[in-house]
């Protein structure tokens, strides 16, 4: 990550090459809903013990 020439910020890979920028998300009034959503439309089952270590 680097200053550009007009003060935005440049991301580069880990292996040198700029990264495109990535245009402004879209704002959701109701960002868990969004997220259980999306989750269930991948077919994904999210519970309280999904991150725990089997």
């Amino acid at each position: 990550m680097q200053f550009g020439a007009d003060g935005t910020l440049a991301f580069t890979a880990p292996d040198g090459p700029a990264l495109p920028p990535e245009p402004p998300r879209e704002m959701v009034e109701d960002a868990v809903a969004f997220l259980r959503e999306r989750a269930a439309d991948e077919g994904l089952e999210l519970g309280v013990e999904t991150n725990l270590p089997e």
